[in-house]
């Protein structure tokens, strides 16, 4: 059942973030020097991200206030499933290293995991907290 589970949201997660529109039109993001604001979701997201691999809670602790580690429905928005390696628009999040990004969404069905994004192909699992993925922050 918990890899049934794990495809099942996969594809929802994925599939609502190209219903909300995870392309990425025209004037989708206003960007500057070190910030990007998604005008379709609200969100401003950091352009840059961590310097390497993080577990979940050193993830968390990196995106200090006003930031903050997104959802996993916020995270899975910027996969722009038209693309791959990285699955993200490229000129709004320029250097992305084509990585795994955590989420601040717990698995509840896996306690003890936490939810993340890979930017290979803009797919969605999850893992134990002590994994070392990357973050991205957003507020």
């Amino acid at each position: 059942m918990r890899g049934a589970a794990r495809i099942l949201l996969t594809v929802l997660v994925v599939a609502s973030a190209a219903v909300a529109g995870a392309f990425a039109p025209t004037g989708r993001y206003v960007v500057s020097e070190a910030e990007v604001l998604d005008t379709r979701t609200g969100l401003t997201w950091q352009r840059g991200t961590s310097a390497a691999g993080l577990t979940w809670q050193e993830a968390r602790a990196y995106c200090q206030s006003p930031w903050r580690l997104p959802s996993a429905r916020e995270l899975a928005s910027l996969v722009d499933v038209t693309t791959a390696w990285p699955a993200i628009d490229t000129d709004a999040f320029p250097d992305t290293p084509v990585e795994d990004y955590w989420t601040a969404t717990p698995c509840a069905f896996n306690p003890g995991s936490a939810w993340y994004v890979e930017f290979r192909w803009g797919q969605v699992y999850n893992n134990l907290y002590e994994s070392h993925y990357w973050a991205r922050c957003v507020r």
